[in-house]
């Protein structure tokens, strides 16, 4: 894809940002599985979190991986996902989610891609009480069609929504590489659902060339984690994106999280836990 795709959807996220969304620091307190705390103890229905927006939907399958299906109208396709339940799931209250996006290895690849990511978030999404949604990509050698991907995250989204108690305001996006990529213009064209994101080796340059990803004037920064290996080829591309983002009004430790790990163009657990210690504490509200 080239960078016309990013730029405008770029454009297109800060007039559907104006309007209302903003992001909401619910501290560390709501990171972990749930435990008798104020913030928690009544459950989503509880005064003390009026932020919640639980989906209440049941009839999933828990706790543990599940493969599910969904139409989507606006490509005629039938989809398939993947799901990680934690085992503390309760349908009483709502649960936060991650949507996980695999990175390209070539045709016939996706699926064994996207089971992989989800088994790489499965120890932080039961140790932390989350749900984890993993996407197959449609498009060339395993990797993501924004024609029609776009379409089927959400409507997967939407379809989980439906089958669990979601917890609406607390929605992550995390994607590898290509889902990196992709993940970076998934989340900055609709800045409204999103609460937080991270990327490891992805990087905006794939879709918008030397553009920068946000204007001054955005009214809401979507907290971003970028991780990189030291000796990954992509590493000059996300020192840039840093500077990219900072630039543009992201705060460093605070909407934006950096850094640089040991290794190359690689991803394991310890990336998924330290991308939920970054995302967890974010939630987005009207």
């Amino acid at each position: 894809m080239g960078g016309k795709w990013l730029v405008t959807i770029g454009a297109a996220c800060f007039a559907m940002g104006a309007h209302a969304a903003q992001t909401r620091d619910l501290g560390v307190a709501a990171c972990g599985a749930p435990a008798p705390a104020p913030l928690f103890a009544q459950g989503f229905e509880d005064a003390a979190t009026p932020w919640s927006r639980p989906s209440g939907g049941s009839g999933g399958t828990f706790p543990g991986n599940s493969l599910r299906t969904v139409f989507v109208p606006q490509t005629g396709a039938v989809r398939d996902y993947y799901v990680r339940v934690p085992p503390q799931y309760d349908a009483t209250r709502a649960w936060p989610v991650v949507v996980a996006l695999h990175g390209a290895g070539g045709a016939g690849t996706a699926p064994t891609a996207a089971n992989a990511v989800r088994s790489i978030w499965s120890a932080s999404a039961d140790a932390n009480a989350f749900v984890v949604l993993a996407p197959i990509a449609s498009g060339a050698s395993g990797g993501w069609d924004p024609a029609g991907d776009t379409y089927a995250i959400r409507a997967a989204l939407a379809d989980l929504e439906s089958a669990y108690n979601v917890e609406r305001s607390r929605e992550y996006l995390w994607g590898y590489s290509a889902g990196g990529h992709f993940g970076h213009g998934l989340v900055l064209y609709d800045t409204g659902r999103w609460a937080a994101y991270g990327v490891n080796a992805g990087v905006l340059q794939a879709y918008a060339g030397n553009e920068a990803p946000a204007d001054a004037a955005a009214s809401r920064r979507v907290p971003a984690s970028i991780r990189v290996g030291s000796v990954d080829s992509l590493l000059p591309f996300a020192q840039a994106d840093r500077t990219r983002f900072t630039a543009a009004g992201w705060l460093e430790g605070q909407t934006l999280g950096y850094a640089e790990f040991p290794g190359g163009h690689v991803y394991g657990v310890a990336d998924a836990a330290a991308t939920w210690a970054f995302v967890c504490r974010y939630a987005v509200v009207p």
